[in-house]
């Protein structure tokens, strides 16, 4: 782990990836094709305020509130017409706030990140895929499945994923994946928690009809921490993607995992992962997912470790449009954490971390737009820490050119 950040570089380059797009929860294909748009360019001014911005209970000395502003340049650009297929999405940006963080020496947080996806298809029958990201945002990002619950200040996350897919007749494919991801906190308190990913799989569809594939897949994981056990993984899974309609999908895969870490042997686990994606209607869009896995999340504390934590992962988000220029945006999503086979007189215990958020955008015309927002966390650490709430407020706008 010490030579992290070089095997990364290596390993990325100067290409990355919109962090969402490479979500673990993004297991339905999406709706519709994706379109070709110009070069843009974004900037964004916001302000808000926080009022736990130490994720800690009120009770506790370190607890802050702080008022901050904000401001970010994004840029995007996708060509879908070539058989060579590029899209890209940079943001450069950050927050400000007016009141010392504990633990940290400034008092900026970061929100930057550079995402690009690449698609070759060599002939009708051979496809080749490449999504790469990096990004330096403060956590938690929710919306990432490498990410934990709870964490605080700025973290560094990278992916970098490559997929061939084989036609072998109209009906069955092969899919060949490889990915390498990971998370660095910038906070010395949370680095116990760095980890890598690297995955290799390999995946066989069936297309029964015209709206329903039947998959299998086989894959492994190796999760390389800086402090605690590493650990592997195999999976088996079988799954379906069903379109229910030209507008929407969904999708189900269900099977083991067989997980060998050192001081908890070998055991097996049941896993799943599902989504609901992108039901699209001339107002409204929404995506929901759900996942169980024994995760290498959090298993490392004070010199001991845990062998297993089961964590569940729900979540939807909509947006709905209200007029042609008003539209509303919401979501929740929840994690529940059951952390045993601790070493050492570690017992057992469980945390639970709820979201919510709501948003109003309003557009003033074709390039200026204005935003509101709220967001409310609730996290229980099961007894590493006291229980506590989180509120977020925010106004920005935002002008596109």
């Amino acid at each position: 782990m010490k030579n992290t950040f070089f095997l990364m570089m290596l390993g990325i380059g100067a290409v990355s990836a919109n962090v969402q797009a490479s979500s673990l929860y993004d297991v339905t294909p999406s709706v519709g094709l994706l379109e070709s748009s110009p070069l843009k360019w974004s900037f964004t001014l916001s302000a808000g305020y926080d009022d736990n911005v130490n994720a800690v209970a009120k009770s506790n000395p370190v607890h802050e509130s702080s008022s901050y502003v904000g401001f970010s340049l994004g840029s995007s650009y996708s060509n879908q017409d070539a058989r060579t297929q590029l899209s890209y999405n940079a943001l450069l940006g950050g927050d400000v706030y007016t009141r010392n963080m504990h633990g940290r020496t400034d008092q900026v947080i970061g929100n930057s990140s550079l995402s690009m996806q690449l698609t070759h298809a060599f002939d009708s029958t051979l496809r080749y895929t490449m999504h790469n990201s990096v990004a330096y945002t403060p956590d938690p990002n929710y919306a990432d499945g490498i990410s934990a619950s709870r964490r605080q200040g700025n973290t560094f996350t990278f992916n970098t994923s490559h997929t061939v897919g084989k036609s072998l007749d109209p009906r069955w494919a092969l899919n060949t994946n490889v990915s390498y991801s990971g998370i660095l906190y910038s906070e010395s308190e949370y680095q116990d928690d760095n980890r890598e990913y690297v995955n290799i799989g390999e995946s066989l569809s069936f297309k029964a009809s015209e709206r329903t594939s039947y998959l299998a897949n086989a894959s492994g994981q190796f999760v390389l921490r800086q402090e605690g056990y590493n650990s592997q993984n195999i999976y088996t899974t079988v799954g379906i993607q069903h379109a229910l309609s030209p507008r929407s999908n969904v999708s189900m895969n269900v099977g083991t995992q067989i997980k060998i870490q050192q001081g908890a042997g070998t055991k097996v686990y049941p896993t799943l992962s599902g989504g609901y994606n992108r039901v699209v209607t001339d107002s409204m869009s929404i995506s929901c997912y759900v996942s169980y896995n024994n995760e290498s999340v959090g298993t490392y504390y004070d010199g001991r470790n845990y062998g297993s934590n089961s964590t569940w992962r729900l979540g939807v988000n909509c947006t709905q449009k209200l007029t042609h220029v008003l539209s509303l945006n919401y979501g929740a999503s929840a994690m529940f954490s059951d952390y045993s086979d601790g070493e050492a007189g570690l017992g057992d215990h469980k945390e639970t971390t709820y979201n919510f958020n709501v948003g109003l955008s309003w557009r003033l015309d074709r390039s200026w737009s204005v935003a509101v927002g709220y967001a409310y966390t609730n996290a229980d650490l099961g007894g590493f820490s006291t229980p506590y709430t989180r509120n977020v407020y925010s106004i920005n706008t935002t002008y596109t050119f």
